[in-house]
Formats: C-alpha cells, sequence, structure tokens
C-alpha cells in the first residue's frame, strides 16, 4: 500500500470522508491550527459517518477470502494491500472497510441518501474509485431549512496509475493476480456552514447514463438473505467509509 503525503487544510476548509465515521467538532483552544493569509485559525475536526446501512458491494478480496466482485466481473482489490481498519488519507481521518469474505464495503453511487449528525459542516471527504472509466456526477446537500446545495462528486477509474491509496495487483475472479496496480483516491463536497442551514441526508450522485444498455447483472440476493450485492459490468463510481469536518463551534 503506498499513500500520498498529508495535505495542508487551509482556513476553515473541512471535509467528510465517506467510508467510515464522522468526529465532533472541538473548542478552537483543543485544536491545532494551520496559517491562512499569515493568520493561525483552528483545523476543523473530522466526524466519521459509517456507511454500513448503505453499502451493497464487495470489492475487496484477499487471498484467503476470494468472491467479491468490485467491477461486476469478478475483480477485487487486494485486501492484503490496503489499510485495515482507522487510516488517515490526505490529512483526513477514514476507518477502512473490512476485507472480510463476503462484507460489504463498498456503496456504488446510486443517488442514495447518506444521514449526516446534525451540525455545522464545512465539507465532507470521501474515498472513491471508478470502475470501467471515470466515473462523476452532482452530489446535493440537503440542509434543515429546505435549501440545498450541489457539488461535483467523481472518482478515478481504479484501473487507473495512481491514487492516494493504491495496491500493486489485483485479484481476478480466478483468485489468481493480475499483475496491474489499482488504486483509490478522494473527493470532496462542500457544505455551507452557515448557522442557519444544518445539513440534513446527503445524496450522492446518479451513475452517468451509458451511451448503450450495459450488460445483464447478477441476480442479487432476496432481502434479509446473506451475501453481497454485485456492482453492474460497466461504468459506476464506488465510495468508501467518508468523513465530514465540522465547522468551528460558536
Amino acid at each position: 500500500m503506498s499513500t500520498y503525503p498529508r495535505r495542508q487544510v487551509l482556513g476553515a476548509a473541512a471535509g467528510v470522508a465517506v467510508a467510515a465515521t464522522l468526529p465532533l467538532a472541538a473548542t478552537a483552544e483543543a485544536r491545532p491550527a494551520v496559517e491562512q493569509h499569515g493568520q493561525w485559525v483552528p483545523v476543523p475536526d473530522q466526524i466519521p459517518v459509517p456507511l454500513d446501512a448503505y453499502t451493497d458491494n464487495d470489492g475487496i478480496d484477499t487471498a484467503t477470502a476470494p468472491g467479491g466482485s468490485f467491477d461486476g466481473s469478478g475483480y477485487t482489490f487486494p485486501g492484503e494491500e490496503l489499510p485495515a481498519g482507522p487510516v488517515e488519507v490526505d490529512g483526513i481521518a477514514f476507518v477502512f472497510p473490512s476485507a472480510a469474505a463476503g462484507a460489504r464495503n463498498n456503496v456504488v453511487a446510486l443517488g442514495q441518501r447518506i444521514d449526516l449528525p446534525s451540525g455545522r459542516y464545512l465539507s465532507a471527504h470521501f474515498l472513491t474509485a471508478g470502475s470501467y472509466g471515470d466515473a462523476s456526477g452532482r452530489a446535493t446537500v440537503h440542509y434543515a431549512d429546505g435549501s440545498t446545495t450541489t457539488a461535483g462528486l467523481g472518482g478515478a477509474d481504479w484501473y487507473a496509475t495512481g491514487g492516494s491509496l493504491s495496491a500493486p495487483y489485483r485479484y481476478r475472479p480466478d483468485g489468481t493476480k493480475d499483475e496491474h496496480g489499482v488504486g483509490i483516491g478522494t473527493a470532496e463536497v462542500w457544505i455551507d456552514p452557515s448557522a442557519r442551514r444544518s445539513p440534513s441526508p446527503c445524496r450522492p450522485p446518479a451513475p452517468p447514463r451509458p451511451a448503450r444498455p450495459p450488460p445483464p447483472l447478477r441476480p442479487l440476493p432476496p432481502t434479509g438473505r446473506a451475501g453481497p450485492r454485485v456492482s453492474p459490468a460497466g461504468r459506476a463510481l464506488h465510495l468508501l467509509p467518508a468523513e465530514v469536518e465540522a465547522a468551528r463551534r460558536a
């Protein structure tokens, strides 16, 4: 596994990371500070947002726990080369999902609504990866006063080189290694921290409309039965655990 250096948080900019959990804001005195335009300002606290209720795809395998299908064709990330549990990526703290057999460890973005804890936030950060090419769309943040804001949300093709988290190979459907690097990147969605606007559910983008119909999907297990859902064998945006960064409390 390789990671890029920690990014510097400037001013009040903060983020929410999708892939695990969100931290509550602390007082300014309790936080380290960074310099912006010659002034020192507190670094916002990060709040991890669990995505367990939304995960619908098993995209991470290990040599002893095969059976996933990140891209709908049976290829997966190698769990041996990725972190387990808490990890810092580009300066954002995430809780990386499980690579256990059958574990649902990512969300295929299909316009779902993701609930955020009541509060004031500056941005949300996600771990993202696209299958069958780069994938992007518009994310909508709904606020308690009924207003909304939108921002772009996307992920680079996992099969492209690089990424904030990377692995030197992936697993084929038969469990053997495909010696080609795969990667996971980060994405940020701006949130209005105005005191009168407390965010309610955040809606990730729906997948782009394909130019031609995708191949048939594998049947999904009935509700209540064990077994991971698979992703369509076509272009899709995958979200892993997320985090949000809280605005400074008034």
